[in-house]
């Protein structure tokens, strides 16, 4: 038996079991952000200094950013 954490209460910190489903989908989403960001690395030199980072409800960009802006989509995904 592990040793209980200070201010630890059992029934206030239910440990939750994962379903194979959720441990498929969270697995999923892990190789995900891994392609986003494999595939960012890879066509870096290609992208344009700065790119769109904001579009209207036309479809049209309205807002710029670096291309480094790019890395906060997985960041904030993660």
């Amino acid at each position: 038996m592990r040793p209980l954490r200070r201010n630890y209460v059992p029934e206030r910190n239910p440990r939750i079991e994962r379903s194979r489903t959720e441990i498929i989908l969270e697995l999923a989403a892990l190789l995900g952000l891994i392609f986003q960001g494999i595939v960012l690395i890879k066509w870096w030199h290609q992208l344009p200094a700065v790119v769109p980072s904001h579009f209207g409800a036309t479809g049209l960009p309205n807002a710029w950013g670096a291309k480094s802006s790019l890395f906060l989509l997985p960041a904030i995904a993660a």
